[in-house]
């Protein structure tokens, strides 16, 4: 059972679907303890050395990353792979920049923006697209959780700017460095919002995915460091191995690097269990909840700007709140109507193809169905042997009944032999009305001996049921005629069907009522054709 292997590798522990340590996980494993205890070390080695050591494990922790990554696009399904790939794009730009950073550290820091800021701000960029990609599960519709966060983002980036509008205005940096460290919480922030809307507004089940939500963590971790670092920039005030953001950053890439390692197969939430948990407008709840408490707790008495702001976001959060639950009451609505109809399309698309191929009057199989079983019978028969014999009956000068009784009670004879044939046949045999009288069945897997039998008990039963037919000369009642065909070595349908007409033709012809049956194959192409036939 595939389905059931792929539902434990997803609901499996961050060492599920890794239970057996590779060659890779051992590398991965043992440079993450290196870089952690490069961690701690930072911290207590003396201010000079802190920057290198600290330097030294922001470039393990980004390699521990770009392993775990790689390892993950490798593994990856073909959905999942654009997600992995584009997290793993991010973490080389992490590591490109830290390289820049290292070799500023050996010659001297240029002034912001630098080629370092670009590829931070990058991988803030690169990342909460490929968590999006990688959340959205298979099936939601591209983009449109973007379009639910989007007001958010514009709303906590000017949050971020007047939070540090002191800050800005104490700076002694340029104004583009001033600009590049506003950037950082506003990029950061702004990417945590994406992969948190990608997950509660996606089609992913974290909680099947457990692995996923290990790399969320650890790059929610890394975002968190780069939030506090703005204002240490904007100050001057950032000394490696003080702050704790040199902590987060390294500890948040190799969770990262590590969750990735063991992550399985995404596990997809079904249509409907996602469509019933509405779950896209707890963000904008959530992250208007922490505005309001960030106002309170920055607001001074005289304040009256911040007040003003509060006052405005708070709006501008019930406001999307209130969007956000339509939107999702709309879906959900939208959704249940669109499979409702796509049910009752294909049920109607299936009846269409079903009276398209029945007779409306006898429920037996048209024209066009016997073309197609023609076809059928034709490539089993070419292809294993099967062999068929063919009954075409007609009911005796039936245009004369019809002339006397009335078309409707003509109409009532052909569905009661019509009735005959369905219901007393076996289920394999196959039965179609030919013509206007005529009717044929497909006696599958038997030989003319069958059909001659076949027939034979329909013409009595029609007989003895004794429906009056004056013009039916000498019977005096309905009767039927009948002619038996029995497939040849390399014939087709239509041939053994020409050879059964014969016989019809011959059993009117010697009086009717009575079933015959050509015995001979069709002679050879160009040849005229001579028929023996037997009663």
């Amino acid at each position: 059972m595939p389905s059931a292997r792929r539902t434990r590798q997803g609901e499996s522990s961050i060492a599920g679907p890794r239970s057996r340590v590779d060659g890779v996980g051992v590398a991965l494993l043992t440079l993450s303890a290196l870089t952690l205890v490069t961690v701690v070390g930072e911290y207590l080695v003396s201010a000079s050395a802190s920057l290198w050591v600290a330097d030294a494990g922001w470039t393990g922790a980004a390699l521990v990353a770009i392993i775990g990554v790689a390892a993950a696009t490798h593994r990856s399904t073909p959905r999942d792979r654009p997600g992995w790939a584009l997290l793993l794009a991010g973490c080389v730009a992490w590591l490109i920049g830290q390289l820049f950073w290292n070799a500023y550290c050996a010659t001297s820091f240029p002034p912001s923006p630098n080629p370092a800021d670009a590829c931070a701000l990058a991988f803030a960029v690169v990342v909460g697209a490929g968590m999006h990609r990688l959340c959205r599960g298979g099936w939601r519709v591209p983009g449109f959780s973007m379009l639910e966060v989007a007001p958010l983002i514009v709303a906590v980036s000017a949050l971020v700017v007047a939070l540090l509008w002191g800050d800005i205005r104490n700076s002694r940096l340029s104004a583009a460095g001033q600009a590049t460290s506003v950037a950082y919480p506003i990029f950061y922030v702004s990417a945590a919002l994406v992969m948190l809307q990608s997950v509660l507004a996606g089609g992913l089940d974290l909680r099947r995915n457990r692995a996923v939500a290990v790399v969320l963590g650890g790059l929610a971790l890394s975002a968190i460091g780069f939030i506090l670092w703005s204002p240490e920039l904007l100050s001057g005030s950032y000394v490696a191995g003080v702050s704790a953001v040199d902590a987060l950053w390294s500890v948040g890439l190799i969770v990262v690097g590590v969750g990735a390692w063991a992550a399985g197969p995404s596990i997809a939430l079904p249509a409907g269990e996602h469509t019933r948990l509405r779950r896209g407008g707890l963000l904008p709840a959530l992250t208007f909840v922490i505005l309001a408490g960030v106002q309170v707790a920055f607001n001074t008495v005289d304040g009256g700007d911040d007040l003003v702001l509060g006052i405005g976001v708070s709006i501008i959060g019930v406001t999307l709140i209130v969007h956000g639950w339509l939107l999702q009451r709309d879906e959900a609505v939208l959704f249940a109507t669109l499979r409702e109809r796509e049910r009752d399309l294909a049920e109607a698309n299936r009846r269409l193809g079903e009276e398209s191929r029945r007779d409306p009057l006898t429920g037996l199989g048209n024209r066009l169905r016997l073309g197609e079983d023609f076809a059928d019978i034709a490539a089993l028969a070419k292809r294993y042997g099967q062999g068929f014999c063919l009954v075409l009956i007609d009911l005796d000068r039936f245009k004369d009944y019809n002339d006397d009784q009335g078309h409707q009670a003509g109409d009532r004879v052909l569905e009661w032999v019509a009735g005959l044939l369905k219901e007393e046949g076996r289920e394999v045999d196959l039965a179609y009305r030919y013509g206007g009288e005529e009717l044929l069945l497909i006696v599958r897997h038997q030989g003319a001996e069958s059909g001659q039998a076949l027939a034979e008990r329909r013409r009595l039963q029609l007989q003895d049921a004794a429906l009056p037919h004056p013009r039916n000369v000498p019977h005096g009642v309905v009767t039927l005629s009948a002619g038996i065909a029995a497939a040849r070595d390399g014939e087709t349908p239509e041939q053994v069907l020409r050879r059964a007409d014969t016989a019809l033709y011959q059993a009117k012809a010697q009086g009717r009522n009575r079933v015959m049956v050509d015995s001979h194959a069709t002679p050879p192409s160009g040849h005229p054709e001579t028929v023996a036939l037997t009663h």
